[in-house]
């Protein structure tokens, strides 16, 4: 069946609610001509499947099982688009003993073989960056390229699809039939318990999913270029691997060439952590890892004391970080990195933290000239999550005065928990035993009081406790500095908006189709008005290469480096989605020309806009608009949506 009619019926039966052509035509990608279009036709092959009013279009709920039946929709189908096809013929191709014949392809996938040419096509472009390709002999195809790229093809194939988000062994072996994928899970399983050396299921999965490819590749007998003489950092892991490989070939009957032992260490080395963080101290720290590592995580802790003004030498998060960037280093180099199942999460609910981890991650990889993958970069943001939040918070405390009657030292007792409590929030500057000057309390940022103030400035933040201070009275604290807090940020929002917009860096878009020719022309534009130099359209897409910085329908493309001669923002809004990276569509473009000076005015405004464009409602009323003034003034206008 036609693939458009099919993504438009299978958004509709997600839920039974009106949706406008509009709302449609952004999930879907295409315009709204199209989508009314494409109703039409259905209606007209079976009438009323799909149901229209004023406030939309919904799928006709009665007839759900007729519209599957007809159109042949299979929601368990994973074939049904063209990204599922072409990953599990990429699949089929990097699992296979052989090439393998096209027209069988073409049954088994449900496609024509023109199809699967152009399928093909299209997958060589996403495979140059694993350095393997597809290629025809005859009727037949199969990949070609080192073996450490294929694997590392398939492991990413496989966790991409977001039903295997989290990968179980039970998928594992619907993958691998042939193999006894539990007993082997269990051979790995043993001897890390016996080198204790304890590892969460989604680790362990991860191992199994290696361990297996290179059992596939010793079966099919595939010859791979020797591994290096590598340093054997940690002599026990080094003995389980050559123990796991000795019981693999005795329980399966296979021969593994010689140097498979180094990859299957350096998989054990990358995974596995052998020391417990209790042990490690400033002291002691560089026995535990190399000089290089303790270099570059200097470096880092004083870039972001440099840029971002906060100071992260404590040690709660400091050997926690210098450990993993320890791992990470070996990882990135043995090609072994991690998978995130968190990474969706933390770059679309945190996008500032994980912004802040790209830098990071950046400046690691820089160091050590590998590849770090947007997985790794999402563990780095974890670590710098919490540390980030709590040392930021010491830099924006809020000035508070404290109302209480002077009964027995309860003042002192109340201020005193009070400040224990959230000491890295707010400081009590004043303490009074009576209300008896509003101009006064009109000073401070938050007043915090036991009695009932009544003769006060509505706009002045209240916050009614009880003496004795408890649970309840805390949330009430905690929630009333973070809503103060926030429309701190949201008025220097404001005041930093108009510092860097200008009419004429705004376009509604109709025709820039992705992401690079997004870049090109505002690039172009930026240098012809003596905005930034010429190195500034590569370093813009040399950042877009490290991670994307699309998240929900919204991309906000900046360098690395704030080496901008003026500070500017050009905003786009499209309609039609904006190809960005591989599967992302954005109708909203930021692109920022930063100045180092002005490097807290980028943090303020990507700050707030992640915040505004989270919400898939204000992405609908903002796409509508077409001038300038009107989306400038709907920026503004945001502060009630953002505290709610």
């Amino acid at each position: 069946m036609n693939e458009k009619y099919l993504k438009l019926l299978l958004l509709l039966s997600e839920q039974q609610e009106w949706r406008v052509s509009k709302e449609l035509s952004q999930l879907l990608g295409f315009s709204q001509r199209t989508i009314k279009n494409y109703i039409q036709q259905i209606n007209e092959e079976l009438p009323e499947a799909i149901l229209s009013s004023k406030k939309g279009y919904k799928l006709n709920a009665l007839k759900r099982a007729d519209i599957f039946a007809y159109f042949r929709i299979d929601t368990n189908n994973k074939l049904e688009t063209i990204e599922h096809r072409r990953k599990y013929l990429l699949l089929d191709l990097l699992k296979a003993n052989e090439p393998l014949n096209i027209f069988d392809l073409s049954e088994a996938l449900f496609a024509s073989v023109t199809t699967l040419k152009n399928d093909v096509q299209q997958l060589n472009n996403d495979m140059k960056e694993y350095e393997i390709k597809i290629v025809f002999s005859g009727d037949y195809l199969e990949v070609i390229g080192e073996e450490a790229g294929q694997r590392r093809a398939f492991i990413d194939q496989v966790y991409e699809d977001t039903d295997l988000t989290l990968l179980t062994v039970e998928m594992i072996q619907q993958l691998f039939p042939e193999l006894p994928v539990l007993v082997i899970k269990e051979m790995i399983s043993d001897l890390l318990a016996k080198q204790q050396l304890f590892v969460d299921d989604y680790v362990l999965t991860s191992i199994l999913l290696h361990i297996v490819l290179f059992i596939e590749q010793a079966k099919e007998g595939t010859k791979t270029i020797p591994s290096k003489q590598i340093e054997i950092l940690d002599q026990d892991l080094y003995e389980l691997s050559k123990q796991l490989m000795a019981q693999l070939q005795a329980e399966l009957q296979i021969q593994f060439e010689a140097n498979k032992i180094y990859e299957i260490y350096l998989l054990f080395l990358a995974k596995t952590a052998s020391f417990a963080y209790k042990k490690v101290t400033r002291e002691n720290i560089q026995s535990f890892v190399s000089k290089e590592t303790f270099d570059i995580v200097e470096s880092i802790i004083e870039f972001l004391n440099h840029f971002y003004v906060v100071d992260l030498n404590d040690d709660s998060f400091y050997i926690p970080f210098i450990l993993h960037t320890n791992s990470l280093i070996i990882r990135a180099r043995a090609g072994h990195l991690l998978k995130n199942p968190l990474l969706a999460s933390v770059k679309d609910g945190h996008p500032f933290i994980y912004e802040l981890a790209v830098s990071v991650t950046n400046i690691i990889s820089e160091q050590i000239d590998c590849r770090i993958s947007a997985d790794e970069i999402g563990y780095v943001a974890l670590h710098l999550g919490g540390a980030f939040s709590k040392e930021n918070q010491k830099y924006h405390k809020l000035v508070c005065a404290l109302l209480v009657p002077d009964v027995r030292s309860l003042a002192h007792n109340l201020k005193k928990k009070i400040e224990t409590q959230f000491s890295d929030n707010i400081f009590i500057e004043s303490v009074y035993a009576t209300h008896s000057d509003a101009k006064e309390l009109a000073n401070f940022d938050l007043v915090i009081s036991t009695i009932p103030l009544l003769a006060v400035d509505s706009s002045l933040p209240v916050v009614q406790i009880s003496p004795f201070f408890s649970i309840e009275d805390q949330k009430k604290i905690y929630f009333s500095i973070d809503d103060i807090k926030l429309r701190k940020t949201y008025a220097a929002f404001k005041e930093n908006l108009s510092i860097v917009t200008d009419e004429k860096y705004f376009m509604r878009n109709t025709v820039l189709k992705n992401r690079d020719e997004v870049i090109e022309v505002v690039a172009d534009i930026l240098e012809n008005e003596g905005i930034v130099e010429k190195d500034f359209k590569g370093n813009m897409i040399a950042r877009e290469e490290m991670s994307s910085t699309a998240f929900h329908n919204c991309a906000i493309p900046h360098t690395f480096k704030m080496t901008a001669l003026k500070s500017k923002l050009y905003m786009i809004i499209s309609e039609k989605p904006i190809q960005w990276g591989k599967n992302h569509g954005v109708n909203f473009v930021f692109l920022f020309a930063i100045n180092e000076k002005d490097k807290q005015l980028f943090y303020n405004i990507f700050e707030i806009l992640s915040l505004i464009f989270s919400d898939k409602n204000h992405v609908l009323q903002a796409i509508k608009l077409k001038k300038f003034d009107d989306f400038i003034a709907f920026l503004l206008s945001q502060e009630h949506n953002i505290m709610e």
